[in-house]
């Protein structure tokens, strides 16, 4: 059964001076059946930072591997950036991680895997000059990328439950 909670109302996400939150808060316990996607999206104006948790709750069998991830993007679809957390197999352990930057020279990045036990932090930032930075867990990847304010902010899963729990969104200090 495909389950789609949305805890928390949506704020909307408007300027607002940098460093100041845009939305607080957010939960989502996005709960599908093996191959099937489920996601939330937002829409913004600016460079931004979002932070929160995933927490695995169950990773299921199927055609396509368990994962959850958090993805920035341009309107058009033309360029966006995130990332990944993929169960190699329902039972792993652990959770491997890869970046992507749909548009750059490099696309997909691995990066450390992470503990499937537990919420795992994460914070992933875009200045408007297109440099940015990731972290999960412990692990920090800072990149460059085309400058572009994002324009959608997209929270997802597949085949599995993971939650997300305190997602906020702010603007990213300024250097």
């Amino acid at each position: 059964m495909m389950k789609r909670t949305l805890v928390a109302a949506a704020a909307a996400l408007s300027l607002a001076a940098p460093g100041t939150p845009m939305a607080q808060d957010l939960a989502f316990d996005c709960d599908v059946e093996a191959g099937r996607f489920s996601s939330i999206t937002f829409d913004t104006a600016r460079p931004l930072r979002i932070s929160g948790t995933i927490e695995p709750v169950e990773m299921r069998s199927g055609d396509t591997l368990p994962v959850a991830g958090v993805r920035l993007a341009r309107t058009d679809g033309s360029h966006s950036f995130g990332f990944q957390l993929i169960a190699p197999s329902p039972r792993s352990p652990r959770l491997d991680v890869f970046f992507n930057d749909r548009g750059a020279q490099q696309p997909r990045r691995e990066l450390p895997p992470v503990s499937a036990e537990g919420p795992i932090p994460f914070a992933l930032s875009i200045a408007a000059d297109g440099t940015g930075e990731l972290q999960v867990a412990e692990t920090v990847h800072r990149f460059e990328s085309r400058p572009f304010a994002p324009a959608q902010v997209m929270v997802f899963c597949s085949t599995g439950q993971f939650k997300f729990a305190g997602l906020a969104w702010e603007a990213p200090p300024s250097p």
